[in-house]
């Protein structure tokens, strides 16, 4: 396809910058209310049911009465005639799993007034007749209106644009399409999309023009991108990609607006009342004249619609919402392990026997280096490594109808019995032959409770069967398996048995049962398992993911899990739960130290942020030096680079390089936490269903602190940290892991007042701030969902959170992505301003309600009270500099100073931005943090080195 390249003036900042901005209103429309739409006339619609194989096509007539109902093959594409009829692309399967593809009409009686077979066999089609609503088609020959049928097929040099007489489907013409993702038609606009190029189809299908459009600059060095669009009833132009860019342009291709929205845009609709309806993996919003407004309801133009209704389409109505839950951090959620570096994994079953009385049945490693699971122990103190539970038996008959043979016992899952002992459950196995079997736990040893071998013997299962134990009065137990599901009730005073058909259900919900008797409420999760102490103490996983607990009044959402995994929850006591599965064991209890969220008032959308300039850098500052630093340690490898540096009251310096945590005052160096060395490296190697041979190799080095600010000093050896094991609490110079309820943190910083806030890049509905403090434990609730890579607090209510709408993986860790976010809290309500550059990386709070932030693509933004301006760096002789922006630093507005990639250390005075000379650093260095100097020097770090700014001599 021939491309036609208009200036692009609102494209992100990848490359060029963009010339001179036309005037704002034209730029940035005002969110002026929309007009009420006027009444459309009832219209015939079309409904498809049946399944994909087998389509039914339904017509309606604008007062609802049937006008017909045809049975046709695959359909792959449809749209509505003004007349009741269709138009459609059928895929007809052939003989040898072959298909072939044909262009369709239906008329106002369903009945096929022509078929035009087509050469594909693809099965993504768009189909439109692009005319104005209402028009009808023209007579055979007459050249009015056309149909257009879009192949997009995967297959490369496949894509194809078929144009048909929709009169009579003549096919009129056909031509080659270069990569297009998506097309979309309405009043006469034909749009598709590629990966960097949205193009209007005009006359003679020539492009009336075609824009380039860029994504947001990215961490990742993925190139690949998918983008949608789709036309809006008054012509405009909406294109969406994969990291959350929005680009708006009119029919005649001037840009009108470019904003982001959270998650990849998946789908695209116009609405009726002349916005679009966005859906991503983060939700729906309404996107109109460039504000964003959450909630929003599907409405779509008025024109003949189209419902889905096939099976496995995800039609029907929407199912009632589930209950309400809250996040809370009144229970905290603790992992549990040999040791910090030792985590549980493949966690089978759970007996809490009570809170100081655990005992779990798993492995404490990752990779199949040890098949049989493992009994560990809980005494309340440490866990204890109890070994392989397991026990051979001498030859005999334990299957009725074989022959003696030896045999093994091995372990499944774990029960307690009426009088209180540890129960092991599993199958006695020998000779290909499969039992269940129940161990007592006696001491340190096992002993087969024998007076089930003799009915265990009936019961045929194979080795995968799970097995399930309950209790009830009078001492009665029961044991399940689950394939083919057979129940076995003894018990004190009861002879074993295999249970009857008709009391099947009855035994089977007894081995089911945990806890307390309870019916619990209907939960916000389609539940996996619940456990209960009482009808205010119910907790609850979901077959997705989650952890729920209902107090008796409303539910409340856990936090500090992975809220995809599975897992099921078994307890001890009131508020005292164990969650468990193949992600490992949590031990929840009660959080002393929660306090009341720190609520704010949400901040509304604001519109799209008009284009960033240049902002110039004018040339060196002499007034500074940089003065390279090695910070000795006593008995200890010296200090030499550093990724992060942070400072705290008096002075006293932070420093990480990844693996190690230094306090510097001034005058000595100390290490405040070094991370846990790996355990001895080896490999295991496993064949798999999708790979020959798979292997796994434990670590070789520590894991480094993975977060973009992970330092919050508030006094010598006090404060918090961000490390491979989470969250830190420093006191007493002595670093110790504390449960964190929230995931992918990316930084952490203090407040004059010793408070410590922290920050998230977790996607979905999670909480992304919390807060430690006199108050306690607390979450920031009201801050607008984002994925924040800093926070900067000068005072309880003066926070700034920088980072952008959506999330990237970047070396396997979360990294902020799409459209920059600065987010200040004033203790009551969030102010909320658009980055229009990209990612924001790093944030500093420079005066009262002032701050500047700086991120990706040279980004830099400055907020004071309520209002914002963007820059980019720009390039000596024009152009847009694609330099990451790390850190930036200030000690009040007039004293800013910026780091990031390529040995950028900039300093802005309040009336210009200045180059400091990094000669000592070299000339491509990346400087990942600043320390603005001040009364005392300033400091500089990153991989290549650690440097002091100091006064130029």
């Amino acid at each position: 396809m021939k491309r036609f390249l208009v200036p692009l003036l609102l494209a992100s900042a990848c490359s060029a910058a963009p010339p001179s901005p036309p005037p704002a209103p034209t730029l940035v429309p005002t969110a002026a209310p929309v007009a009420a739409p006027v009444a459309a006339p009832p219209l015939p619609w079309i409904e498809l049911t049946g399944t994909e194989r087998k389509t039914v096509v339904v017509g309606y007539g604008p007062d609802g009465s049937k006008l017909y109902e045809v049975p046709l093959d695959e359909v792959v594409a449809v749209v509505g005639a003004p007349d009741g009829g269709a138009f459609a692309v059928v895929r007809v399967p052939g003989p040898n799993y072959s298909s072939k593809i044909a262009a369709l009409r239906l008329d106002e009686q369903g009945r096929e007034t022509w078929r035009t077979p087509l050469e594909s066999s693809s099965f993504t089609w768009r189909l439109f007749l692009p005319g104005p609503a209402g028009t009808k088609p023209a007579s055979p020959g007459t050249g009015g209106p056309r149909l257009f049928a879009f192949d997009l097929s995967q297959a490369k040099g496949k894509q194809r644009l078929h144009e048909l007489d929709p009169a009579d489907g003549t096919h009129l013409k056909e031509r080659p399409l270069l990569d297009i993702s998506e097309a979309d038609a309405r009043g006469g606009v034909v749009a598709v999309v590629d990966e960097d190029h949205v193009t209007r189809i005009g006359a003679e299908d020539k492009p009336a023009w075609s824009v380039r459009v860029r994504r947001f600059p990215s961490l990742s060095t993925s190139s690949g991108v998918y983008r949608k669009v789709a036309v809006g009833i008054d012509g405009t132009v909406l294109t969406g990609a994969s990291d959350g860019s929005l680009l708006a342009l009119d029919a005649a291709g001037k840009p009108l607006y470019q904003l982001g929205v959270r998650g990849s845009v998946d789908r695209i609709e116009a609405q009726a009342g002349g916005g679009f309806l966005v859906r991503t993996s983060e939700g729906a919003v309404a996107v109109d004249r460039g504000v964003v407004r959450e909630g929003a309801k599907a409405e779509p133009p008025a024109g003949v619609r189209v419902l889905d209704k096939r099976k496995g389409k995800g039609a029907g109505e929407d199912p009632p919402a589930p209950p309400p839950w809250k996040p809370t951090v009144a229970h905290r959620a603790a992992r549990q392990g040999l040791g910090a570096a030792q985590p549980f994994h493949h966690v089978q079953s759970v007996v809490a026997m009570g809170p100081r009385d655990v005992w779990v049945l798993g492995r404490a490693e990752q990779g199949p280096s040890s098949e049989d699971s493992r009994l560990f122990h809980d005494d309340g103190k440490a866990w204890s490594d109890l070994g392989v539970p397991s026990m051979s038996f001498p030859k005999e008959v334990f299957a009725e109808g074989e022959p003696a043979r030896p045999s093994r016992f091995f372990a499944q899952s774990l029960s307690r019995s009426p009088t209180g002992a540890l129960l092991v459950l599993g199958v006695r196995a020998g000779g290909g032959v499969v039992r269940p079997s129940v161990l007592e736990r006696d001491g340190a040893a096992y002993r087969e409770r024998r007076e089930l071998v003799a009915t265990f013997a009936k019961v045929e299962i194979e080795y995968g069967t799970k097995l399930f134990h309950g209790s009830g009065a009078g001492g009665r137990e029961v044991l399940c398996t689950s394939e083919p599901e057979v129940c076995v009730a003894f018990g004190r005073g009861v002879t074993p048995r295999v249970v009857p058909e008709d009391a099947l259900l009855e035994a089977s919900a007894l081995a089911h049962s945990e806890g307390a008797d309870v019916e619990p409420p209907e939960g916000p999760l389609p539940a996996l398992s619940t456990w209960a102490s009482g009808r205010d103490d119910v907790w609850t996983t979901g077959f997705l993911g989650g952890v729920a607990h209902f107090d008796g009044a409303r539910w409340w959402r856990i936090l500090g899990v992975d809220p995809t995994e599975k897992l099921t929850v078994t307890g001890s006591g009131r508020g005292d739960v164990w969650l468990f599965g193949e992600a490992g064991l949590w031990h929840v209890t009660p959080e002393p130290r929660a306090a009341a969220d720190l609520e704010g008032t949400p901040a509304p959308p604001p519109p799209a942020a008009a284009p960033s300039v240049v902002l110039p850098v004018t040339g060196v500052d002499p007034s500074y030096r940089l003065e390279r630093v090695v910070l000795d340690l006593d008995g200890q490898r010296p200090l030499r680079t550093a990724i992060g540096i942070a400072e705290g009251p008096g002075g006293v310096v932070w420093l990480h390089e990844g693996a190690r945590i230094v306090e510097y005052d001034g005058a000595r160096a100390r290490l405040l936490y070094e991370a846990p060395k790996p355990g001895p490296f080896f490999c295991w190697y496993a064949p798999e269903p999708d790979c020959n041979l798979c292997a796994q190799c434990t670590e070789r080095n520590p894991k480094t602190l993975g977060c973009q600010h992970c330092l919050a000093p508030v006094a010598a050896g006090e404060g918090a940290a961000l490390a491979a094991e989470g969250f830190l609490r420093l006191q007493g110079g002595r670093a110790a892991p504390e449960p964190m309820p929230l995931p992918d943190l990316l930084a952490v910083a203090a407040a004059p007042t010793g408070a410590v806030w922290t920050v998230s890049a977790a996607d979905g509905d999670l909480p992304r701030a919390m807060t430690w403090g006199p108050r306690g434990v607390r979450l920031v609730a009201g801050l607008p969902p984002a994925a924040y890579a800093d926070v900067a607090a000068r005072a309880d209510d003066d926070v700034w959170f920088a980072g952008a709408l959506t999330t990237v993986l970047v070396a396997g860790r979360v990294s902020p992505e799409g459209e920059g976010t600065l987010v200040r809290f004033d203790g009551r309500a969030f102010t909320h301003h658009r980055g229009p550059d990209g990612a924001l990386l790093s944030v500093a709070a420079v005066g009262p309600g002032e701050a500047w932030a700086a991120g990706l693509g040279g980004a830099l933004l400055h907020a004071k009270a309520s209002t914002v301006e963007a820059f980019h760096l720009g390039r000596e002789g024009g152009g847009r500099h694609p330099v990451v922006l790390r850190g930036v630093s200030a000690t009040g507005p007039n004293e800013v100073w910026i780091v990031g990639d390529g040995s950028t250390l900039l300093r802005w005075d309040g009336k210009a931005l200045r180059r400091v000379d990094t000669g000592a650093v070299g000339p491509e260095a990346a400087l990942a943090a600043v320390i603005a100097p001040g009364a005392k020097p300033g400091w500089v770090v990153g991989p290549a080195g650690i440097w002091r700014i100091v006064p130029a001599r």
